[in-house]
């Protein structure tokens, strides 16, 4: 192909010595025809990915003693990552004992003077104004004693928050922060994505970002399993397409993911679309061009011999051919090579090889 196209001007020279005008090009046509084997349905490249990817951080502050796992590895609900060195914590939370303990027994001398004033006031011996002031002093330590316990058990929490453990099962799929950092509480450390939901994401042009709806069945399989399609629908749509790409992410939920579908995989999307016969219609890619902000070809006219320029509407990719749902009829020729060095109403006849020209002959 590539011959062909870099001798193209030479044929068109010496077209003269093989019976036709010197200003006719010579081009690589194909007939325009329905795919057999092709159906109402579009594929689409896709990758597959947590739907939850959390960032696994320390709820205090401190220096990272240990890390306890590496990117790759598969972690449980409940295990241990990493530790903080708690030396500080635990001596917060020892201190907070001890003073909840000695509050107790503050407390619970203030009981006995209490039951002691309550009895002397029964016999007259000490006024109900004292009694009241001791009763007033033990409900003061009985707050005390809560106020401290509520303390403690805070301190307990921070230490055990020192240890940071996985809040579900999942795989681990970055690592931020290293042993001997100093870490702020709530920055970053790990990165581990759930294992238990996975899906699919994929990109999706802006010409068919009307063909999605939320909930939309479409089917999911492996790049080396292509035969072995599993059932999943529509999550999410983006609201607005990517900067650079200007297309719209898709995320497909599977229903039920083979257990081989790992994170990161490469899948193939297939979706039903209208099933019109002009979206099974192929063409090589080669042949379809941008013109004015759309998608064109070149089809000759087999009564004159001459270009015209016909817009096209791409349904989507099937392989290494474009699936075309307007713009294109059964039988028309379309030029598949050389697109962007012809023009309209150029003179043109089929190239079949060497430098030999033959009246609208097709390459089939």
């Amino acid at each position: 192909m590539a011959a062909a196209l870099a001798t193209l001007p030479l044929f068109g020279c010496r077209g003269r010595a093989h019976g036709i005008p010197r200003e006719t090009k010579l081009v690589i046509v194909e007939a325009a025809r329905e795919d057999p084997t092709g159906d109402a349905s579009r594929l689409y490249a896709a990758v597959v990915k947590p739907r939850i990817e959390a960032v696994q951080s320390f709820r205090v502050a401190g220096r990272i003693a240990v890390r306890l796992v590496d990117v790759g590895d598969h972690v449980r609900a409940g295990q241990v990552l990493a530790k903080l060195d708690a030396s500080d914590w635990a001596l917060n939370a020892q201190a907070l004992h001890g003073q909840r303990a000695s509050a107790v027994a503050q407390r619970d001398s203030a009981r006995a003077d209490l039951a002691r004033f309550d009895a002397l006031t029964a016999q007259k011996l000490m006024s109900p104004a004292e009694l009241e002031r001791q009763q007033h002093a033990v409900s003061a330590a009985d707050a005390q004693v809560t106020a401290l316990a509520a303390a403690a058990r805070q301190a307990d929490n921070k230490l055990g928050y020192s240890q940071l453990r996985a809040d579900a099962d999942g795989v681990v799929t970055q690592v931020i922060a290293e042993p001997g950092q100093v870490v702020a509480e709530g920055a970053p450390v790990l990165m581990v994505a759930r294992t238990a939901e996975r899906e699919v994401e994929f990109s999706v042009p802006e010409q068919n970002r009307g063909d999605f709806r939320i909930g939309q069945p479409v089917q999911i399989a492996v790049w080396w399993k292509p035969d072995n399609w599993t059932d999943g629908w529509v999550r999410w749509i983006a609201p607005a397409a990517d900067q650079a790409t200007r297309a719209f992410q898709v995320r497909a939920s599977l229903s039920r993911p083979p257990a081989a579908l790992g994170i990161g995989m490469t899948t193939t999307v297939r979706i039903a679309t209208a099933g019109d016969a002009g979206g099974r219609i192929t063409l090589p890619i080669a042949s379809v061009f941008e013109h004015n902000g759309s998608g064109a070809v070149w089809i000759v006219d087999q009564k004159s011999g001459t270009l015209r320029l016909s817009s096209v509407k791409v349904a989507g990719l099937q392989g290494n051919r474009y699936m075309i749902a307007a713009g294109v009829q059964p039988g028309d020729l379309v030029v598949t090579a050389g697109v962007h060095r012809l023009t309209a109403g150029d003179r043109v006849a089929p190239y079949v090889g060497g430098e030999r020209a033959t009246a609208l002959a097709v390459h089939r």
